[in-house]
């Protein structure tokens, strides 16, 4: 696995540890993120219920790049699904610059890990 994707593989480990792990934990912000969003907390939650998972995998992913392919590859249709949701509950730029960051992001794994 060349360095970049590497080192991209492990950042978005940890961050979609954090964040699933957050959204899990149902602290005040993610359930108004949730409720901005026109969503209930346990649909919301569903989402941190994927991420933490698939950190795990892109950790995994470390040693066996076929996991890594698939969670990378995961990860950038959650997030079209996430862009999607905020799209339509109207979410200012501010709001939307995140995930479509993070489905960059997940998209340029993808294609490395595919590449190498």
């Amino acid at each position: 696995m060349p360095t970049a994707a590497t080192t991209l593989t492990g950042a978005m480990a940890v961050f979609f540890l954090v964040a699933g792990t957050l959204k899990i934990a149902g602290i005040e912000p993610v359930r108004e993120r949730a409720a901005a969003l026109n969503l209930s907390f346990e649909q919301y939650c569903l989402f941190g219920v994927a991420e933490v998972p698939t950190g795990v995998a892109l950790i995994i992913g470390l040693g066996l790049p076929a996991v890594a392919r698939a969670a990378a590859l995961f990860l950038t249709l959650l997030m079209m699904v996430l862009i999607t949701v905020h799209v339509r509950a109207g979410s200012p730029p501010g709001r939307l610059a995140p995930p479509i960051a993070l489905w960059v992001a997940a998209t340029a794994l993808t294609l490395l890990l595919f590449a190498s």
